[in-house]
């Protein structure tokens, strides 16, 4: 009796903290596709047997596509797989959901607060100890660590598809505290900023899905691919400075703070958001997404593959 009230405490804990989602399933795997575009032979590889060894009742495995050719079925698993941390917080798997959800993993917040003069930040609020920054600082070790087991490994990759993703949406690196959202949580990344029918949060996550919509007939992957095409030809990986593509995760989610500040706050509550305003957005989330799955491409590369 005394375990079943430790683990039913434990998953109530995971699920009532942040609810944090950073893009729609279309965004992550638009990352994950652009990363894979980017990707050695060396580290596709390499990636592809990490990915294999997924364990049995994670659900990972279950997103391996059964048809098309080998390359075809390692491309679509590691675009799957970008969307398997949010994929596990399904509750109508418990036992999954204790096992895998890590609701903490996915966001780093920083705070700062409104005033006449413009926002300020607050540097006395600190980040949850556990958040994404540290976790991919230790994942990029563990996915190529010998003495981790091949099922960790596999959801390690997982996470840092994932979770490189996480932390260029803006509002998963930002909490604004206001008289109505007080420390020490603040607005959790804009999930208590009500919008017409929906929150900013959830309004940001939807940006790149908002600004591609399916053709006719379009299946999810080919759209997927048609926007990940159309995001590399408007921000080429050419037109980038090497040292912007650096590991450097504390630097990428402070860049997303800084955009949150300046642009993710200017529309009002209750309302829906402006055309303005969507455009706004749909060009950071578009370049944000680029730079991500750049990004990505460059890691895996420097950790799966090195000197390839």
């Amino acid at each position: 009796m005394k375990r079943r009230w430790i683990a039913a405490t434990v998953l109530a804990g995971q699920l009532l903290a942040q609810p944090a989602y950073a893009w729609d399933e279309i965004g992550h795997e638009v990352i994950a596709r652009i990363a894979w575009a980017n990707l050695t032979p060396q580290a596709r590889a390499a990636a592809a047997a990490i990915l294999s060894h997924a364990p049995e009742d994670s659900g990972l495995r279950a997103l391996r596509p059964a048809g098309g050719t080998l390359e075809e079925r390692r491309r679509v698993f590691f675009v799957e797989a970008s969307t398997w941390p949010d994929i596990v917080r399904d509750t109508t798997f418990p036992a999954r959901v204790l096992a895998y959800h890590r609701s903490n993993w996915h966001y780093v917040n920083y705070f700062f607060e409104e005033t006449p003069q413009g926002p300020r930040d607050r540097p006395d609020l600190r980040p949850d100890t556990v958040n994404a920054v540290e976790r991919l600082a230790l994942l990029d070790d563990w996915v190529v660590d010998p003495g981790r087991s091949a099922a960790q490994r596999a959801t390690d990759l997982a996470w840092i598809l994932h979770l490189v993703g996480d932390i260029h949406q803006p509002l998963h690196a930002t909490a604004r505290v206001t008289g109505t959202e007080p420390a020490p949580r603040g607005d959790l990344g804009g999930n208590r900023f009500r919008l017409d029918g929906s929150n900013l949060h959830s309004y940001w996550d939807g940006a790149i899905r908002r600004s591609f919509p399916a053709l006719p007939g379009e299946r999810e992957h080919a759209r997927v691919s048609r926007i990940a095409d159309a995001l590399m030809e408007r921000h080429p990986r050419g037109a980038l400075p090497a040292a912007e593509l650096e590991p450097a995760y504390e630097a990428w989610a402070r860049a997303g703070f800084e955009t949150a500040k300046a642009q993710a706050y200017d529309t009002p509550r209750g309302q829906e958001p402006s055309a303005e305003y969507r455009a706004a957005t749909a060009a950071t989330a578009e370049r944000a997404a680029a730079l991500a799955g750049y990004r990505l491409a460059r890691l895996l590369n420097s950790v799966l593959a090195p000197g390839a």
